[in-house]
């Protein structure tokens, strides 16, 4: 199972895979790879300016190395959900 995390303020998407031990990361200025430190393995991936990529289009031309489908109900949910924050009003003070 894929695990899919985004990071709104920084743009980036995370999508990892199950695993619990040690990783390096190769990275180049697209997206870093995760890669298990004893198999050498992928882990996951970290994919940047990704809802700019997303909404131009570019993401088909970026060779992630594990499958994720980026047109997925998830990936529209993790991007475009809206936080709210509620502070307490004044009317609230007792």
């Amino acid at each position: 199972m894929l695990n899919l995390a985004y990071d709104k303020q920084f743009d980036i998407l995370y999508a990892r895979l199950p695993f619990t031990g040690h990783s390096y990361v190769e990275e180049d200025s697209n997206f870093a790879t995760y890669h298990n430190i004893e198999t050498d393995s992928v882990t996951g991936v970290a994919i940047y300016s990704f809802k700019k990529k997303f909404e131009n289009g570019s993401l088909s031309a970026i060779r992630v190395p594990i499958p994720i489908d980026f047109n997925s109900k998830k990936i529209r949910e993790l991007i475009y959900s809206c936080l709210l924050y509620t502070s307490p009003s004044p009317r609230d003070a007792h």
